[in-house]
């Protein structure tokens, strides 16, 4: 976590797998705290304040191509099976294939969306190389990776979650830099597509519910409303009713993703994003800090 006084390491409870294996040797903490963790609290957000304009969808006259990138644990492959379902409800065409790389934690997903007008339009499961057209980015690292980056265009569509997420070079290397404007830059210049639509999903996600869980499922809100997702909204929504788990979250999370691609400042405030320090002030700042010590 980048800090005034340089990098400092946090837990990411969001993403403990809460075993405790990471006692036999694998924690980078020096300390165990025994007891209940404290919650994070949610914030309180009215989602249904806002007013937002339903998007042009992509025409299914020809089968459509959909990546879906992210990492182990997050919500990949659940976000896949959504969009898979509410074309089901709605009589499409869809074949998901899912690509979990090590199946650990953190570890590479891509899931190749094909979406037809119905399932007599789709002849293959598979993306091939350079026919993407649309890329929902669930993490900037796997985004940019070769194998991800093989199957993008010119011209195809992108929507990208820039969160910071932990890394073996993130392990290895306390000051490393996952370079995520440099990545962006470099999607931008493959698809041709001009300002890459950007959010960090995951601190969006814990400042409304308090854990970073529903980022992926505000990634699909934020893409739908981008115009990335050939579903209507309705279909989205009953996939999520039956997928049976945290309904009402989840459907907030999907709403919350369509307002950041339609108003990109309504979270400002929320996430309270500190100014940058003049050396006036940081000189007093430091002084101050370090007197009090």
């Amino acid at each position: 976590v980048d800090t005034p006084f340089g990098k400092k390491r946090r837990i990411n409870q969001s993403a403990c797998n809460k075993d405790f294996s990471c006692i036999n040797g694998f924690c980078p903490s020096f300390i165990t705290v025994k007891g209940k963790l404290r919650k994070n609290t949610a914030a309180d957000f009215d989602v249904e304040s806002y007013d937002l304009p339903d998007p042009t969808l992509p025409s299914l006259a020809e089968p459509f191509d959909l990546l879906i990138t992210g990492v182990g644990g997050t919500g990949v492959i659940t976000v896949a099976a959504l969009i898979s379902m509410a074309a089901h409800l709605e009589g499409k065409g869809v074949s998901v294939l899912d690509f979990t790389g090590f199946a650990q934690k953190f570890g590479p997903v891509l899931s190749y969306v094909r979406l037809g007008q119905n399932p007599e339009a789709l002849h293959q499961v598979r993306i091939d190389q350079q026919s993407a057209d649309a890329l929902i980015g669930c993490d900037i690292v796997v985004s940019s990776s070769p194998k991800a980056s093989a199957s993008y265009r010119q011209g195809m569509q992108s929507v990208m979650n820039v969160a910071s997420m932990p890394t073996g070079d993130v392990v290895r290397n306390r000051d490393s830099d996952l370079k995520i404007d440099y990545r962006v830059r470099e999607i931008e210049r493959v698809t041709g597509q001009g300002t890459l639509p950007c959010i960090n999903a995951n601190q969006v996600s814990e400042k409304i519910f308090g854990d970073t869980v529903f980022a992926n499922v505000i990634m699909l809100g934020f893409a739908w409303q981008h115009g990335l997702v050939a579903l209507s909204e309705q279909a989205l929504a009953q996939a999520i009713e039956m997928n049976a788990v945290a309904i009402g979250q989840n459907l907030k999370a999907f709403r919350v993703g369509r307002i950041a691609a339609n108003s990109p400042d309504a979270f400002d405030q929320l996430l309270d994003t500190p100014d940058q320090e003049s050396l006036t002030e940081l000189i007093n700042n430091r002084a101050e800090f370090l007197t009090d010590y």
